[in-house]
Order: C-alpha cells, then sequence, then structure tokens
C-alpha cells in the first residue's frame, strides 16, 4: 500500500512524498504545476528541481532530518502510538510546522483548510506546559492543533514570545521562538548557552537572537528563529536546511564519528555548491568559536544553509553550548579539527592541517582566528555582566571565559 503526505514551501502545493508501507521505501516528487512556476525554487540541494521522482535513500534522508532524534521519538511513540522507526507516521503527525518553510499534511487535507490560530498563555498555563515537556515532548498529545516538528534532543518548545508572554501556535500557525528549560544533566544550561550565543553576536558573527525568560521563577533559554520574519504583520517562513539534509546524509549519521560529515567535507560541500567568501568565512568562524568556547556538540545538523530571495547564505550560528566545563560530558569534539578530535589536542597546526585538507591557505584560517581572539576576554566580561545585571548571574561565564582563554593559548 502506498500513501502520500502532501509538501509544501511557504503555503504552496510543491510535490508529494510518497511511502511504500510494505517495503517501507520512500520517493519525492515535484508536481508539475510547481515546475511550472516562475522563479519555482527547490526545496533542498539534495532535492534540486526535476520531473522524475528522487529515490528513497535522498528522499527519505531529507524528510527523517525533519524530525526529532530517536531520543525524543522513544517517548512520543508511547504518546502518539506509532513505532519511533515509522518515519511516515511521524511526518503525518508533526509536519504542520517544520523547521524552515516546509509543511505536511495528508493528501485529503489541504494545508490551511483548517484557520492556523495563536493561543495565548497565561503565567500558569506556561509553567504547567514547560514543566510538562520531559514526559510530553513537543507537547504531543496535549494541545489540541499542535503540529511542530523540531530536530534536537533537548527539550523544547517552540512557540511564540511576545512581551515576555508565550502563545502556542496551533493549526499550522507559524512559530517565531524555541524555548528551553534547564538541561537536567548541564547545570545552568540555560545561562551558558544565552552566553555563547550572545557572545558570537558581540564578536561580529551571524548568531541566532538570544534571551532568557522566566517563569514562575524558572529560567528558559529562548532563540529568536532565523527562519522567520515579519512581512507586512504576519510571520513569514524562510527556507532552510542543515548540512545533513543538503548533503542527502541520514540523520542517524550526523555525527562524524557514525559516518557523517566531517569539517573538511562540510566546507569542501559549501565551496562545491557555489558559496562566496561570507558563507566559507562563516563557516570556518563557527568552527573556531565552537573550538574556543568548548562546544563539544558541533555536528552535521547544528549548521544550516538559508534561501531568501533567491539567494543560498550560512545560517546564523546556532545552539552554542559550552559542553567542556561539565566534567559529565566527553570532551571528544564532533567534527575533527586537522585529525584533533579532543579539545586538548588541538593547537595551531591543526587548523593549519584543516585548511591544507580543504586546499586554502592557512593563513586565511589563522586570520579568522586571530579575528575572534581580538577583543575576547573584553566582550566576554561585557556579556556576563549584561546577563547578569538583567538578573541572571552565573559561575559558569568566569569558568566559559578562563577556558576559552587556555584554549586560545594552545593556538599561539
Amino acid at each position: 500500500m502506498t500513501e502520500r503526505l502532501k509538501v509544501y514551501l511557504n503555503g504552496i502545493h510543491a510535490g508529494f512524498l510518497s511511502w511504500d508501507s510494505e517495503l517501507d521505501v520512500f520517493s519525492f516528487s515535484y508536481i508539475p504545476d510547481y515546475l511550472g512556476r516562475d522563479k519555482a525554487v527547490p526545496i533542498s540541494k539534495s532535492l534540486p528541481l526535476k520531473e522524475e521522482a528522487f529515490g528513497p535513500l535522498v528522499s527519505r534522508a531529507f524528510f527523517e532530518n525533519l524530525l526529532p532524534p530517536e531520543v525524543v521519538l522513544r517517548k512520543l511513540e508511547k504518546i502518539l502510538h506509532h513505532d519511533r522507526r515509522n518515519t511516515f507516521a511521524f511526518l503525518k503527525e508533526l509536519g504542520g510546522d517544520c523547521a524552515g518553510a516546509i509543511s505536511l499534511c495528508p493528501e485529503d487535507v489541504e494545508l490551511g483548510s483548517v484557520d492556523g490560530s495563536i493561543r495565548e498563555l497565561s503565567e500558569d498555563e506556561a509553567d504547567e506546559i514547560l514543566k510538562a515537556l520531559p514526559q510530553r515532548p513537543l507537547l504531543q498529545g496535549l494541545v489540541e492543533g499542535y503540529r511542530i516538528s523540531v530536530a534536537g534532543a533537548q527539550d523544547k518548545l517552540v512557540a511564540r514570545v511576545r512581551s515576555e508572554r508565550l502563545a502556542l501556535p496551533l493549526y499550522g500557525a507559524a512559530s517565531t521562538h524555541i524555548v528551553k528549560p534547564e538541561m537536567s544533566i548541564c547545570r545552568g544550561s540555560v545561562e551558558n548557552e544565552c552566553f555563547c550565543q550572545r557572545l558570537a553576536a558581540r564578536l561580529g558573527m551571524a548568531a541566532a537572537k538570544a534571551s532568557i525568560l522566566d517563569v514562575k521563577s524558572r529560567a528558559y533559554y529562548v532563540s529568536e528563529r532565523y527562519d522567520r520574519e515579519l512581512a507586512g504583520g504576519s510571520v513569514r517562513r524562510i527556507l532552510q536546511e542543515d548540512f545533513c539534509q543538503a548533503m542527502g546524509v541520514p540523520a542517524e549519521e550526523k555525527y562524524e564519528s557514525d559516518g557523517g560529515p566531517s569539517a573538511v567535507r562540510c566546507f569542501c560541500f559549501l565551496r562545491g555548491a557555489g558559496f562566496g567568501f561570507a558563507a566559507l568565512a562563516g563557516f570556518v568562524d563557527a568552527l573556531a568559536f565552537n573550538f574556543i568556547v568548548g562546544n563539544a556538540d558541533a555536528h552535521a545538523k547544528n549548521f544550516s544553509l538559508l534561501y531568501r530571495a533567491g539567494n543560498a547564505a550560512l545560517a546564523p550560528i546556532y545552539d552554542t553550548l559550552s559542553t567542556a566545563v561539565y566534567p559529565n560530558l566527553a570532551p571528544r569534539m564532533a567534527m575533527n579539527i586537522g585529525g584533533a578530535r579532543d579539545f586538548n589536542d588541538v593547537n595551531a597546526a591543526s587548523f593549519d592541517a584543516f585548511a591544507v585538507k580543504c586546499d586554502i591557505n592557512p593563513k586565511f584560517v589563522r586570520d579568522r582566528i586571530t579575528r575572534l581572539s581580538d577583543g575576547l576576554s573584553s566582550a566576554m566580561d561585557d556579556v556576563a555582566a549584561e546577563l547578569s545585571d538583567t538578573g541572571h548571574p552565573s559561575p559558569l561565564y568566569k569558568e566559559i571565559s578562563a577556558q576559552s582563554q587556555r584554549r586560545l593559548m594552545q593556538l599561539v
């Protein structure tokens, strides 16, 4: 038996995702009406515009990457009563508001047949919903009309934040923010991630806007979605995809150690796809920044591409958390740098080796690192003071700063 889901790009029907339930085989195809549109764009670098259907491997890789990881699906299967390996069923349940501009809905349903709406939450309601996230990932089965999929293993709420109040987008309405509670295994993760994100922005990097929201005396990390923008009073989705989707890599291979993309492969992919200096420099900056702050979890799904008005760019840096300040987390980096996989093994020669493997001048990489390191100390002090002055002090700021300075010394 074959089932299909309609695939929409910014509300426009672009194609069908088909699934053979007996063989568990996927295929995606664009519809003729979409291919005939002026300025039609592909939904992915891995799925260029063409009349023929795409095969099962590349089709599954792109759409499976829209879903949260297996650790989250294990919880959801008990709530939604689907086997966690049934990708199609989860896309059908969660695909109303995915990362970027993609939406999926059943073949017999028109997108927008149920008007999207926004449900404002009182502080008590917000507190109840946020505390329920560990038991109800993505609020599934708790709030009617909430059909949202977002990648990442951490508990999170996809919502809108207006005047420090939470609101839920329902029935396909677009979200604008991602809200994360403190991670149980990482004390102070809210302040940690906000500090790292704001530090990246202070150093001149394109970074997702970060803030901290207090609900019933609990602090939550809030990231403004870079794949959304206000247009004429409404929220517009912007097409984006992570590197696994763009490169046709299955979600379970996001880590280099599992066969996923290395830093060299990511850089060469960008260059081979025609991205210019800004994207290449931005990737090197992100690689160096993640090393400096000690973020060992910068894998291929934590780098993305953003497509706006026909132009492609590297997405702002996101999900930067200093994992190195937690002794219970391994120091092994998701992507090696010049063959070095442990923070303590990285030095100037490591970045030179990365440059040589990418066939670029090592001086280019060294100059990017110098650009980040100049003023790093004062930038960290400023961000720490800024967060402390707004009611969110943390001893982690000092620890992240001290460790960052030590790692910088390894590059001298």
